[in-house]
């Protein structure tokens, strides 16, 4: 039976060999005679003009297009913190509160300045008011000569007006002061300054926080951006605003459209590879930055060009041809090729515009063979 099982499987393998090579087609003449046409099946495909490229894989990293350290304006001890790593946060949510204890001593302390600045600009102006009196009294004396010229140069000085001005200034620089120690008593809630998600926080409730380092990191992870570092043999093949396929392997995301935002004209030092950077469409997925990312990037672009399968070129004798149908006959035609892909060799020379290449079936062929397209658009 076995044996019987394995005769019967061998007879249906080599005919489907042969109907892959050959078949024929019964056609009745004019004598009403049968005649048995032989022709290969073929697939074809019509020459159109077509965009070719090659594409150069490289991997990067997914990094935030925005990402701000929170830094409060001024050093304190901090009461409040309402925010933990992952926390998600809009524009002015309060991260953290300072305590104001100290502020508002310094506030009244400053308001008190204010207070005796004005006191003492208001007692220096009714002194010079007087004594431009006085001065104007001693003139009058000077003149008739019943006054010396000391004491008319005496009351003379006394009626300045720079002891008016150095308090105005004094005035002005206490009210300044209060309003600045004001403006602190803002600043001791500190709030996000973008949409985003929280990355670190440095400050807890009862510590200081310090304005030299970042109390929070808040990261934009709608805008992302991906670095990538390229090699001088692809760098100059590459344009700002050039399209860019992404995939993210970590959550198995593909398909995904980035765009060339930058390209370094200086390598770096230590790779002496040149840093591109690619932004990534708005963020619909669970993309983190910190993740590698797969970018595909079409180089060597040229427009409308002839180009057909791999397979569909053949080489024998050192000659390079393809066959395209023609009145249901192979014919072979010589051709010289261009740029090569992983699935298409351009044409530069030998083929045109709307023949029918053969795609599929050509290593069965000869020229002048009969075929029969089966697959494809005649």
């Amino acid at each position: 039976m076995k044996k019987r099982m394995l005769l019967l499987v061998l007879i249906v393998t080599l005919v489907m060999m042969a109907m892959g090579c050959s078949n024929k087609q019964n056609k009745v003449n004019a004598d009403n005679e049968v005649e048995t046409e032989e022709y290969t099946p073929v697939e074809i495909e019509v020459v159109k003009l077509t965009e070719i490229s090659n594409e150069t894989n490289l991997n990067g990293k997914i990094h935030p297009q925005k990402e701000i350290m929170v830094l409060p304006k001024l050093p304190g001890k901090v009461n409040q913190v309402n925010v933990t790593v992952g926390s998600e946060v809009k524009q002015g949510d309060i991260l953290f509160i300072l305590d104001d204890k100290d502020i508002r001593q310094q506030v009244e302390q400053t308001r008190l300045s204010v207070e005796m600045a004005k006191i003492n600009y208001e007692r220096t102006k009714e002194q010079i008011d007087a004594a431009k009196l006085n001065y104007e009294k001693a003139k009058e004396l000077y003149e008739q000569g019943l006054m010396n010229k000391s004491q008319y140069e005496q009351a003379q000085m006394a009626a300045s007006e720079k002891p008016l001005e150095i308090s105005k200034i004094q005035l002005q620089q206490a009210e300044l002061g209060y309003q600045q120690a004001l403006s602190n008593t803002n600043n001791t809630i500190v709030t996000a300054p973008i949409n985003g998600i929280v990355s670190i926080v440095n400050v807890k409730a009862g510590e200081m926080a310090s304005n030299a380092q970042p109390a929070v990191i808040i990261v934009d992870t709608k805008e992302l951006k991906i670095k990538i570092d390229v090699t001088e043999n692809t760098i100059n093949k590459l344009l700002v605003g050039q399209s860019v396929k992404v995939e993210i392997p970590a959550i198995s995301v593909g398909g995904l459209t980035g765009k060339i935002e930058s390209i370094s004209p200086v390598a770096d030092a230590r790779t002496r590879l040149y840093p591109v950077q690619i932004s990534l469409e708005e963020n619909t997925h669970p993309i983190k930055p910190g993740m590698f990312a797969s970018v595909v990037i079409a180089t060597e672009l040229i427009n409308e060009s002839i180009a057909v399968r791999t397979e569909a070129v053949l080489d024998k004798d050192n000659r390079t041809f393809v066959y395209v149908v023609e009145n249901d006959m192979a014919v072979e035609k010589e051709v010289k090729i261009g740029m090569e892909t992983k699935s298409t060799i351009q044409i530069i020379e030998g083929l045109n515009v709307d023949e029918m290449v053969i795609v599929k079936g050509q290593q069965f062929v000869g020229d002048g063979s009969k075929v029969k397209v089966v697959r494809g658009e005649k």
